[in-house]
């Protein structure tokens, strides 16, 4: 299987909360691919240092966070897929069409690139709008805090 993760999704892989034995069972399983577009990368460093200063992860748990990012960039498990001027061409219509941010207009418009490979798209962050825009887009979705 082909998992596409989002930010809200992918930060439950190094910061244990509500929905993240859902992400490592994704990772757990030995045939699955898991992509995410490279401005995830840059939400993930923010996501997790923004919950250091917040005093939500020690010091040490902040090291092990970002050296397990690092590791996992390092696998071949982990796929970065770059932006590139198609993915922002394509926002127009995604903003046009649904309550995104600019951010997640990306994901999505880097995520439906992958749509032909039956791609599950992974995202926890209900509120944003991203988990049913990508939905209403034709993409298979996973909530790790509702996963059935």
């Amino acid at each position: 299987m082909w998992y596409f993760f989002d930010t809200s999704a992918f930060v439950k892989r190094y910061k244990p909360e509500v929905g993240s034995e859902i992400v490592q069972g994704v990772w757990g399983e030995a045939a699955s691919m898991v992509i995410v577009c490279a401005i995830t990368l840059v939400e993930t460093y923010a996501a997790l240092y923004r919950h250091s200063r917040k005093g939500r992860l020690s010091p040490g748990e902040l090291a092990k966070a970002l050296d397990g990012v690092t590791a996992d960039l390092e696998s071949s498990r982990l796929h970065v897929l770059d932006v590139t001027s198609h993915h922002v061409a394509r926002t127009r219509h995604l903003l046009a069409e649904h309550e995104l941010t600019s951010h997640d207009a990306v994901i999505l418009a880097a995520a439906l690139d992958l749509k032909a490979f039956d791609v599950i798209f992974v995202c926890a962050d209900v509120r944003s709008g991203l988990l049913a825009a990508a939905a209403a887009s034709g993409l298979s979705t996973l909530n790790p805090l509702t996963p059935t």
